[in-house]
């Protein structure tokens, strides 16, 4: 009788992967590609590519896929007199890959999987959360090494044990729809409880950042390295936002929004405009070039604050022309800056 493919998946990774069964993902997977392809594959071609010794070890491999659902079918075409075997779908591809994650890694490594990879995808410094625990699983599935500093990039911000504890606990609150109770440092250093109903977990300026609501349905943000207790409370209706949370998410400065909205209009140089316009901007952001190679960058914002302090990081690339209080601010910021040095 065989064995099915996920029953043989949880005996690789009971504890720690095997060498064996690295070698069993990663000619899994490799066998997976060698179908999904259109002209797919025959069995020679698999033993050729993969590294299998015999047909029937070919074979075996296609039928660990039919165990994880994916239908392999034979192709009514030939090559020479050798039977081609190519995916029914290759969109199951994809399925494959979410199965053989659900069954490697648990929920905690999933969740932590999952945010460092929409954080990489979103440009921001990765938090240094995810460890070799399941890095060396993913290893094994990808047939090569994954170098933990690929989940660092940046890195500004390394997070502690019990940061990172925590990570997983709003992790887990997102994911399952759950308010958390915790204790919490303010700005001015006073530690209170509270009870909060997370909605997004993030990174910016290489910290790690919780988008949440409080009983009242006001948006908040905490910080993690703030949050000196969290603990998981039991299913309770959520609070009706007073805010669109997604709007404030796609709100590139409103780390902690503020109540009035901003225009704000920006002449940027050349070379500062070609990287700003490469960004993935929300629809908020626009650009529009000017003769002589400037770019006029118009954006409005509930967050003046990181705001501000991302037009001075610019320095001499970029010019504030509206509002003029702003405009104000940002020139006396200079000044004050200069007083420094003198």
């Amino acid at each position: 009788m065989m064995v099915p493919g996920i029953v043989i998946m949880r005996m690789c990774y009971h504890s720690s992967m095997s060498d064996d069964g690295k070698i069993f993902l990663s000619r899994l997977v490799k066998v997976s590609r060698l179908l999904a392809r259109d002209e797919g594959a025959t069995l020679y071609e698999i033993m050729e590519n993969v590294g299998y010794r015999t047909r029937k070890g070919a074979q075996d491999a296609i039928d660990r896929l039919e165990d994880f659902g994916i239908p392999v079918v034979e192709d009514g075409a030939r090559r020479g007199r050798r039977k081609i075997y190519r995916l029914l779908d290759p969109d199951s591809l994809l399925v494959f890959g979410r199965r053989m994650l659900d069954v490697l890694l648990d929920e905690e490594e999933s969740l932590l999987l999952g945010f460092c990879l929409e954080s990489l995808s979103r440009s921001s410094a990765v938090v240094d959360v995810c460890g070799d625990h399941f890095l060396s699983k993913l290893s094994g599935m990808m047939g090569a090494d994954v170098e933990p500093k690929l989940m660092e990039s940046g890195n500004w911000f390394r997070s502690t044990e019990g940061s990172h504890r925590y990570l997983v606990t709003f992790l887990k609150a997102c994911a399952r729809h759950l308010p958390v109770q915790i204790d919490y440092v303010n700005a001015e250093g006073d530690e209170k409880r509270h009870k909060v109903y997370p909605l997004k977990c993030y990174v910016f300026e290489g910290g790690v950042y919780i988008q949440t609501l409080n009983w009242r349905g006001q948006v908040m943000t905490l910080s993690l390295y703030r949050v000196k207790s969290a603990e998981l409370c039991g299913p309770e209706e959520y609070p009706q936002p007073l805010d669109d949370p997604v709007s404030l998410l796609d709100d590139p400065f409103a780390i902690v929004p503020e109540e009035e909205e901003l225009d704000c209009l920006l002449r940027l140089d050349g070379r500062q405009a070609s990287y700003e316009m490469a960004k993935a901007w929300p629809a908020s952001v626009s650009f529009e070039n000017e003769d002589g190679g400037t770019v006029l960058m118009r954006l409005r914002t509930r967050g003046r604050y990181w705001l501000t302090r991302w037009i001075l990081s610019l320095g001499a690339s970029a010019q504030v022309l509206e509002p003029d209080d702003l405009r104000s601010e940002v020139a006396q910021a200079i000044e004050n800056m200069g007083n420094l040095y003198r």
